[in-house]
């Protein structure tokens, strides 16, 4: 607005704008993300050099002239946006659409169908009340703090601060950090002990932000630790089985970078990691028959391995959202008037409303359209006609039509020849896409990594066949195998 404050050498505010300053990199690698090094803004100087002229300072400086406003060369809109005004509130209507101008045109385009509303908006105040200085009455915190609130104080540790190297957007911290060790419990604990008490328990992993897992095996750099049932029906017992030759390394590689990464990325030191838990994570719950909801763990594929130290087997305050819940009553899950889909038998899918409950059933009225069952019928049909049709086996499928496998595979796919004026021509039925995995309804279906052909299909590659061999030069005869 007044760029001439920021560069006129006789700027009373000039030293707020140097031409040449320092970057504090602070760990960084670009300039762009270091912290520029300028003098603080003084309000009394900058408003001060606000209200006066600009042009000649050095002059008034010498004629020792009062300085004038300089209001008059802000321009209405300068002026309209240094005033406090009014906060707006915008809310969606429910009225008729709206046209609403742009607010910059020939770069924004109008709404032509604006639905929202706009008013002025009285922010609250704080008359006849006052700010509470700390926390309030009964927040909970540290090992008590609600699930979502993670805090150092779930595990026993120390902290100290001094230089650790830090990671810090990709580079060590030169500065000292707030480094924190971790106590740990199980540092004289033979592995079967503590397989036998965590095996089939389930753990909070993640430390500070704990998450819940179900604990599966337990392994050290020799062995892993399981709980197995040796007889069907007898109690289980913790089985070890040494790793394999590879495994030995693979363990070992497991167990530092664990180390490594709480160290460089957190400055939590974590001590020597000789035992390893084996976590399937919570994954939410599940509904059962009777109703009644469990927790669901991921399976093997989803399993992770984490220090024994950085688990806790209990917490205080448990997320709400993943306790098992038992099976409430009907009345409570299914209340008069509710609605629902029916996925009875006879009228699979249909909507529903219900009427009244008891313990053990439901009273529901369906809601069925004249032409429902019309078409209900007409798709019937359609499915059985589709099981009633026979899929032969693509080395079938080639013998029955007279043709080779490959052959088939080639005419039943995108099948590109080049004609003699250098044109693509696509000679194939695209009845199968295996790069997609996609299929033709009637035609073609995959079973494992073999397709199969129907009736209807050979009927098709038979008049294909017979089309083509007049004017193609290929050979689709089985007698050669080629074309």
């Amino acid at each position: 607005m007044l760029p001439d404050l920021m560069y006129d050498p006789n700027s009373p505010i000039l030293d707020f704008y140097p031409l040449e300053f320092e970057l504090d990199l602070n760990g960084k690698k670009q300039d762009w993300e270091a912290i520029v090094k300028i003098p603080f803004m003084e309000e009394s100087r900058l408003l001060k050099a606000m209200a006066c002229e600009n042009f000649d300072f050095h002059i008034r400086s010498i004629l020792s002239l009062r300085p004038s406003a300089r209001e008059h060369r802000l321009t209405p809109e300068e002026k309209q946006r240094n005033t406090v005004g009014t906060s707006t509130k915008f809310s969606y209507s429910t009225e008729e659409p709206t046209l609403y101008p742009s607010s910059l045109p020939g770069f924004f385009p109008p709404l032509y169908r604006c639905t929202c509303r706009m008013e002025a908006f009285d922010l609250p105040t704080l008359d006849g009340l006052h700010l509470i200085n700390g926390l309030c009455d009964g927040v909970l915190t540290g090992v008590d703090a609600l699930a979502g609130f993670p805090s150092l104080k779930t595990l026993p540790h120390t902290a100290v601060l001094g230089f650790h190297g830090v990671n810090v957007h990709g580079s060590e911290s030169r500065n000292k950090s707030m480094v924190v060790h971790i106590e740990n419990p199980y540092e004289h604990t033979k592995p079967e002990d503590v397989a036998r008490k965590m095996v089939g328990e389930r753990t909070f992993m993640g430390w500070p932000f704990l998450h819940e897992g179900l604990v599966v095996a337990v392994s050290d750099s020799l062995f892993k630790y399981e709980k197995l049932a040796v007889v069907s029906g007898a109690e289980a017992k913790v089985v070890s089985t040494p790793h394999a030759p590879q495994g030995l390394g693979h363990w070992k590689m497991k167990a530092e970078r664990i180390e490594q990464v709480y160290s460089k990325r957190s400055g939590v030191i974590t001590g020597a990691v000789d035992l390893l838990l084996h976590v399937r994570p919570l994954k939410g719950l599940k509904r059962l028959e009777s109703g009644a909801f469990v927790k669901d763990y991921e399976e093997s594929d989803k399993e992770a391995e984490h220090a024994v130290q950085m688990c806790l087997p209990e917490v205080v305050s448990e997320d709400p959202r993943y306790l098992e819940r038992a099976a409430p009553p009907l009345s409570e899950e299914f209340p008069d008037g509710s609605k629902i889909f029916f996925l009875g038998e006879h009228a699979y899918g249909v909507a529903a409303q219900v009427s009244a409950t008891t313990e053990k059933s439901l009273s529901v009225v369906l809601a069925f359209f004249p032409s429902d069952k019309t078409e209900n019928d007409q798709f019937k049909t359609i499915v059985e006609g589709r099981l009633s049709s026979r899929y032969f086996p693509s080395f079938k499928a080639a013998d029955i039509i007279g043709i080779t496998g490959r052959a088939l595979s080639k005419i039943t796919s995108s099948f590109m020849v080049i004609t003699s004026d250098n044109q693509k021509i696509n000679l194939g039925l695209s009845l199968k896409f295996e790069a997609k995995a996609l299929k033709v309804i009637d035609y073609t279906r995959k079973d494992g990594r073999h397709w199969e052909f129907s009736e209807k299909a050979v009927e098709l590659i038979r008049d294909y066949k017979a089309c083509h061999l007049s004017y193609t030069s290929l050979s689709l005869c089985s007698t050669t195998g080629q074309y």
